[in-house]
């Protein structure tokens, strides 16, 4: 009976419950402005210019790294390279002065590519001769001690 009484005692009167319900809706305007601040000042251009940007750079260094293995052209998997080349295409489209510049640099990384993978593939037929002259100089007889008596 005694606890109940103290309940009674510990809930907050009128007048506290009524400041206390003042301050939470002062909280909750002042995240509701900041969350608007935050959205409004998401939606300038620039922002958004930065942000696709930044989304652009990481799709092309994640594209980048797996192109070095070569994985993915082996494979035939070009439809992951599909956005990365839309994106690249209507970004030049819209600026017209980039076109000559990117132009060269496919050109050149194209002629850097085919040469590596010339040279690699050279690489890997002289290896693979030298394997099979190992394999062929392992199988012939070497000048050894003739067979015994009793297998002659």
């Amino acid at each position: 009976m005694n606890d109940a009484r103290n309940e009674r005692n510990r809930q907050p009167t009128v007048q506290q419950r009524k400041s206390m319900l003042i301050a939470q809706g002062a909280l909750y305007r002042l995240g509701v402005s900041e969350a608007k601040n935050a959205v409004r000042s998401n939606l300038q251009m620039e922002a958004l210019a930065k942000g696709a940007i930044d989304h652009l750079v990481a799709n092309a260094s994640g594209m980048f790294g797996n192109l070095l293995s070569l994985k993915s052209f082996r494979n035939g998997n070009v439809q992951t390279l599909l956005p990365l080349l839309i994106t690249g295409i209507s970004f030049l489209s819209k600026r017209r002065f980039l076109l000559k510049p990117v132009i060269a640099g496919v050109a050149t990384l194209a002629a850097a590519g085919t040469l590596v993978s010339f040279l690699s593939r050279r690489r890997n037929r002289t290896q693979s001769a030298i394997a099979a002259a190992d394999k062929a100089e392992q199988r012939k007889p070497f000048d050894a001690a003739p067979p015994p008596a009793r297998y002659r």
